[in-house]
Formats: C-alpha cells, sequence, structure tokens
C-alpha cells in the first residue's frame, strides 16, 4: 500500500485523494480497515494546510463501513456492491451515515457536514 505522507507534495495542486479500500479488480472485496488511517492523515494534513481537497473512499464501501469511512475523514464515497448487488431489499433502500446526503454521479456520495 501506499503510505499517504508521499502524496503529500502533490495535495497542494489536487482536487482529490482517492483513497482505494480494496484491491482493485472486482466488486464485493472486503473494506481493507487499515486505509481509515490514511484518511485520518489526509483529513489532518488538508485541515492543517487549508486545502480544497476532496478526500474519498472506493471499495467494500457498505452500510457498516461507510459511518467509518466519515468520521475518519472522507467527504466522498463510492458506493458499488451494496447498490447492484443488495443481500437483503432493505439494502437498497440505502445506508445512514453523520452528515445529509447528497447524491452525485453515478454511485459517488458527497457527504455535507450540517
Amino acid at each position: 500500500m501506499t503510505l499517504v505522507e508521499n502524496a503529500y507534495p502533490l495535495l497542494k495542486k489536487a482536487d482529490q485523494l482517492l483513497c482505494m479500500s480494496v484491491n482493485p479488480g472486482f466488486m464485493g472485496q472486503p473494506f481493507i480497515i487499515e486505509v481509515l488511517e490514511k484518511v485520518r492523515l489526509a483529513q489532518a494534513y488538508r485541515d492543517k494546510n487549508h486545502l480544497q481537497l476532496d478526500i474519498s473512499v472506493d471499495g467494500g464501501v457498505t452500510d457498516e463501513t461507510i459511518g467509518p469511512c466519515v468520521t475518519a475523514g472522507a467527504n466522498q464515497v463510492v458506493v458499488g456492491s451494496p447498490i447492484f448487488r443488495p443481500r437483503t431489499p432493505a439494502r437498497r433502500r440505502g445506508c445512514s451515515a453523520p452528515g445529509r446526503m447528497r447524491s452525485g454521479r453515478g454511485v459517488m456520495m458527497d457527504f455535507i457536514p450540517d
């Protein structure tokens, strides 16, 4: 896994940092919990340097992992399997997390603080 610190020199020119929380390739992979620490570090760097930077998490995001992603500092998440392959009809209704959700394009969701 790439250290988030390696991206620091580039973040002042970036609009978005995408943190992959699965090994890329296939839908339905388990969430890699260690990515939350990368998100926390990225949020701290963004805040310390007053950057306008979206922090996104992609992979393994479910109703169980979306809250920790947002709590760690992500303001965007990409959700795939829970929408396209729900385990139960209740999963089609969406997931809950702090803040209000605004639908983005496709399955990207931005979290807007209250």
